[in-house]
């Protein structure tokens, strides 16, 4: 199969395709129902991709510059690569990292191991945040997109960050991770200067079609891109559906 990035994936729906990146997530039987199945992230320069892989076989650690082959599928917003067999992946010893890195995927298996601990943490934030927003609650992705995302913690941003970060945006973090017992989870807690964006990872701008507004919500929270006739009242209308713009 032809060998792309990632950001190239969408122009390869229903065919076999290679992609190359490192492993930044992943979990086994996603749903709990006994599948012999695994979900991976797998990230290169120009984006991120979910890998489901059926009858999978070893697993590298989190890291490891990987190379997948699988089917390119898009199902009601979501997108992501079908792999079966031992085969899918491969990686060489010299891939895998000397330092492992501390990803959410880690922090989800054993969170006590880093309770009140100061934390370093890439992800993608899972809404926009004002620039001078002094508290905000929102969801620290290992994907962009929520139903592609295999792990997500909560977050709190305890300041304002200076600078407006749309949802999607690539970030490095620094925090302090605490059990909230009112709510039942672990949350994050930074300060807003404590985020600092990557930018060699530019948030996907998705386009809406008039004709499947019904998946629109996997937008929710993203920016969009919208063509349509602009009335009265700031309300843009297409085939018969209407949105306003505030």
């Amino acid at each position: 199969p032809d060998l792309i990035t990632i950001d190239k994936i969408l122009e390869h729906k229903n065919e076999v395709v290679a992609v190359e990146g490192i492993l930044t997530s992943w979990v086994e039987d996603p749903y709990g129902s006994g599948e012999d199945r695994v979900n991976m992230i797998i990230e290169d320069a120009t984006g991120v991709v979910q890998l489901r892989w059926y009858r999978f076989g070893d697993i590298p650690p989190l890291g490891t510059y990987v190379k997948a082959i699988g089917d390119v599928v898009e199902y009601n917003g979501k997108l992501w690569l079908n792999a079966m067999g031992a085969g899918a992946l491969s990686w060489s010893k010299s891939n895998v990292p000397e330092i492992f890195p501390t990803t959410i995927s880690e922090v989800a298996a054993n969170p006590e191991n880093y309770s009140l601990t100061a934390l370093t943490l890439t992800g993608y934030l899972s809404k926009s945040i004002e620039p001078e927003a002094t508290y905000s609650s929102l969801e620290l992705r290992d994907h962009p997109n929520y139903a592609s995302s295999v792990h997500q913690m909560r977050m709190v941003v305890h300041s304002a960050p200076g600078e407006w970060l749309e949802s999607g945006q690539k970030v490095e973090v620094t925090g302090i991770l605490d059990y909230d017992q009112h709510l039942l989870q672990w949350t994050l807690h930074i300060q807003g200067p404590e985020i600092r964006t990557i930018n060699t990872y530019a948030p996907p701008i998705a386009k809406l079609d008039w004709s499947t507004a019904d998946t629109w919500s996997y937008s929710s929270n993203n920016m969009v891109e919208i063509s349509g006739v602009l009335g009265e009242g700031w309300v843009l209308s297409g085939s018969g559906n209407e949105i306003c713009i505030i």
